[in-house]
């Protein structure tokens, strides 16, 4: 279900990505900015664990952002690419990564509905917080399963409904996301069932789905060949 329209935010994050990469870094207690920090960090954990790579080849980080996910996914790869809309966004990526041997890892910028990449070129996907702000994302799906492998994995998240922050995706609440946490509106939110639905339209069989703080899915599902 689309909630907002995509006017100015493909511009956020063009203009405010610092804003948004900073929002990993731990805050004040009790902030506004710490909250957000809290629930990136649940969400950051979760992925882990359904990650649980062992002697993966290749991984790609559509949506890669500032880094931190490709950073965390590296030293369980032979080597993982990054992909993102946002040239500041990559700018901060490649500065995340500057410590580690850039044999391991490369980043671009690229639309993730036109991904750069042959088929069947990795064996994991991972897109966090990208599906909330695009205009389709099924083509984005699409996308991913045209570059995995067969019976590769992909790990995504999008905003969930019912929600108790639903609040939060109204004018107003628009409004406070603005202001208070620095945080664009989002544009697509899914039912349990109609994720589902989303993921089988675009052959991927869903294997686990998570709710981060009632407000997003997280899904681990594997790609089906037809």
């Amino acid at each position: 279900m689309k909630i907002v329209d995509s006017k100015n935010m493909k511009d956020y994050w063009k203009r405010r990505a610092d804003d948004f990469a900073g929002l990993y870094a731990r805050h004040a207690y009790l902030s506004p900015k710490f909250i957000v920090f809290q629930f990136l960090h649940k969400r950051t954990k979760i992925l882990q664990d359904m990650c649980s790579l062992q002697k993966c080849d290749k991984l790609l980080d559509v949506g890669c952002g500032s880094g931190v996910h490709m950073k965390l996914c590296i030293p369980q790869c032979n080597h993982v690419t990054g992909i993102d809309y946002s040239e500041k966004m990559i700018a901060l990526a490649k500065d995340e990564l500057r410590s580690i041997d850039e044999s391991k890892w490369d980043v671009h910028v690229g639309d993730a509905m036109r991904v750069p990449f042959q088929d069947q070129e990795f064996d994991w996907v991972i897109s966090m917080g990208l599906l909330d702000y695009v205009d389709e994302p099924r083509k984005v799906l699409s996308e991913c399963w045209r570059v995995l492998k067969d019976e590769g994995h992909i790990i995504c998240t999008i905003p969930k409904n019912p929600s108790v922050f639903s609040c939060l995706r109204t004018r107003f609440g628009n409004a406070i996301k603005k202001y208070v946490f620095h945080l664009p509106p989002i544009r697509n939110i899914y039912t349990r069932s109609s994720l589902e639905s989303l993921l089988e339209s675009e052959n991927f069989q869903c294997e686990e789905i998570q709710s981060v703080w009632t407000t997003m899915w997280i899904v681990k599902a594997v790609k089906k060949s037809v």
